[in-house]
């Protein structure tokens, strides 16, 4: 079981997945906590229970979703018949490839939009300016992303 919970920061782990990353409560009270398993020792069903105070059906249906989403790794110890669960430490690579698509989705659909604007002679000279400078920052975050990603697949 987790030892060291600092309180203040468990509720604001939770409240930044429940708004950054739009889980739902229970979702976010299972990740924030498990945070906390620095050692990634995992966390058994019935401990994940008595410390949030939720159902069995809400810890289930909320620990299946992180699972398949590969945010919670369900671990099996030899000669111990209880699965426990952790927070997938690997799991910011995944993101971050994740945010990288996104932002060439964006780019590409910006860069359309700019060209299409370029061609209409009735577009403002300053519309233009500010849809550069939007395509500049993706660009940016876009190599800013990947640079994290490699630093962090090199450890």
């Amino acid at each position: 079981m987790i030892q060291k919970i600092d309180e203040k920061l468990l509720q604001d782990l939770v409240k930044m997945y429940i708004d950054g990353s739009g889980f739902s409560p229970v979702a976010a009270k299972i990740c924030a906590y498990l945070k906390f398993d620095f050692a990634g020792e995992g966390v058994t069903f019935d401990q994940l229970q008595e410390v949030l105070g939720v159902s069995k059906g809400a810890i289930s249906l909320n620990l299946r979703n992180l699972i398949d989403r590969g945010i919670i790794l369900e671990i099996n110890k030899f000669n111990d018949r209880k699965t426990y669960f952790t927070y997938n430490q690997n799991y910011i690579l995944l993101w971050l490839k994740e945010m990288v698509k996104r932002l060439e989705h964006n780019l590409d659909v910006v860069q359309r939009v700019n060209e299409l604007a370029e061609k209409d002679e009735r577009t403002p000279e300053q519309f233009l300016k500010k849809k550069e400078i939007h395509r500049e920052f993706l660009e940016k975050g876009i190599a800013r992303f990947k640079e994290t990603l490699l630093k962090i697949e090199t450890i």
